[in-house]
């Protein structure tokens, strides 16, 4: 088999991962796939990585970069040492895949997401399937329970491309982008899908 002319265990370990995920998927969106067999394949592929904690460094690292030190504006305390020069905080935003194989108890997951993000920062919320929608402003996170988690709309396939125009169009520099999903995105593959995801 094509998996095992790899030349570590580890290597081996993750072109399985690979296969056990494209099969699942491709069963899944056919129906065919148990409940008792999608426990043991999730517990497989559960992520041995916290990746809350990435993301919540990853957006205070964004916000780092909108604070820079300078002389021009000395610090009030010890006028030797420089002041610090605020930008704008930056909004993050927030691509919420709302499409058909998302069920709700992974949308009130995304949105709890949202709201932990919104204490950092203000967010912008785009539901999407295979059109994104009207883009949902929040700046604080009870505005994530009152206005956005009432306006997110789909059911319909999944593909991103129309969202990520939207969004490289609408953002400015230093803003951050955040995108919830269960993977199952049609467009993946695509080349100019690609070319958004790397802009």
């Amino acid at each position: 088999i094509e998996i095992y002319s790899k030349k570590t265990p580890q290597e081996i370990g993750e072109e399985w991962i690979k296969a056990v995920t494209r099969g699942l998927m491709q069963q899944r969106l056919a129906g065919k796939v148990p409940a008792s067999l999608q426990r043991l394949i999730d517990k497989l592929l559960e992520p041995k990585i916290d990746w809350r904690a990435l993301l919540k460094q990853g957006i205070r690292e964004g916000f780092g970069k909108t604070v820079v030190q300078t002389y021009v504006r000395t610090s009030r305390k010890v006028p030797s040492l420089p002041g610090i020069k605020r930008f704008t905080v930056p909004t993050t935003r927030v691509l919420v895949d709302t499409s058909g194989s998302i069920d709700n108890q992974e949308l009130a997951q995304f949105l709890s997401e949202v709201y932990s993000i919104c204490k950092l920062s203000p967010v912008s919320v785009y539901a999407w399937d295979a059109k994104v929608y009207k883009p949902v402003v929040a700046r604080t996170p009870s505005e994530v329970i009152s206005k956005v988690a009432k306006q997110m709309k789909g059911g319909g396939g999944t593909v991103i491309n129309p969202c990520l125009k939207r969004v490289l169009k609408e953002m400015k520099p230093r803003d951050i982008i955040v995108c919830f999903t269960d993977g199952e995105i049609y467009d993946w593959g695509d080349s100019n899908t690609q070319e958004l995801l790397l802009s």
